[in-house]
């Protein structure tokens, strides 16, 4: 009897809806003009792992920028132990082709995990630049060991390296301890699929990383300015004994000066004034 109403009561858990994070939900600040950006951020992130860059950029340059929120973030951890590559990928694809339709220009941004779905949308679509922070396109020990991928069915998920300093500075944010052990294999997917995409990136590029970090490799930067084709690029690489282990290089002692290369990479190359496709 039990057995026969189990798929019922499975049914009806799913359709419960999920309780999402004050902190957590997407946000966007208007602009009366045709600039927009996108920003997308990190996986077991949330929208506030930008800081205080969207109200920036919204202000120097009087744009729209779109804080996407990552499927099943925000919610319970256990909400993205079934949410796979493909499904932020449709994501991504679907907010950025809706805003294509309205005419605006855009540029893309992601930090970690929504740098490399930033990197992936710039490769398939007619944006006018992007920058990436932390894009995990080459990862440091031990998370390049390829047999971590299959740790998930072992652990459901593993306890994250944040810094003190870090969580002193985003009492106001949301964001998990923990990581689903998929993860890992996410990472690995996301930098498959980029190998055989980047060629087709031909826009404005801004690559940022911290030397010191514990999780993306800066020599990445060398690995993706190889394979793609846009004449603009530049890398910024932060190396300095305060940044030891910082990830998110947004909560950090050097937010500011990574902001204003930012804003002066927009500026210069005049990203906002037409399509860059050389």
């Amino acid at each position: 009897f039990f057995n026969s109403l189990f798929p019922n009561y499975l049914c009806i858990w799913k359709m419960v809806k999920q309780i999402i994070d004050k902190k957590a939900r997407p946000s966007t600040l208007k602009a009366d003009s045709d600039k927009e950006f996108i920003l997308f951020h990190g996986y077991t992130g949330s929208p506030t792992d930008f800081n205080n860059l969207p109200e920036l950029l919204h202000k120097k340059f009087n744009a729209t920028v779109k804080i996407i929120r990552l499927k099943g973030h925000g919610e319970k951890l256990e909400s993205l132990y079934n949410l796979k590559y493909k499904d932020f990928i449709k994501q991504a694809e679907q907010v950025l082709k809706k805003e294509l339709k309205k005419g605006k220009k855009i540029i893309i941004g992601g930090f970690c995990f929504g740098g490399n779905l930033a990197l992936y949308l710039a490769s398939k679509f007619p944006v006018h630049g992007v920058f990436s922070v932390s894009s995990p396109y080459k990862l440091k020990f031990p998370f390049n060991i390829l047999e971590l991928r299959f740790l998930e069915l072992f652990v459901d998920s593993l306890d994250k390296m944040i810094p003190k300093q870090e969580r002193e500075m985003r009492t106001t944010s949301f964001f998990y301890d923990r990581m689903p052990s998929y993860g890992l294999r996410l990472m690995h997917i996301s930098i498959k699929d980029l190998e055989k995409l980047l060629e087709n990136l031909k826009v404005p590029i801004l690559l940022i990383y911290s030397k010191n970090e514990n999780v993306s490799h800066y020599k990445g930067v060398n690995e993706i300015f190889k394979k793609i084709k846009s004449k603009k690029k530049k890398a910024l690489i932060f190396e300095k004994e305060k940044l030891y282990l910082d990830h998110n290089l947004f909560f950090t002692p050097v937010k500011d000066e990574m902001f204003d290369e930012i804003i002066n990479f927009i500026k210069k190359n005049k990203l906002f004034d037409k399509k860059h496709e050389e």
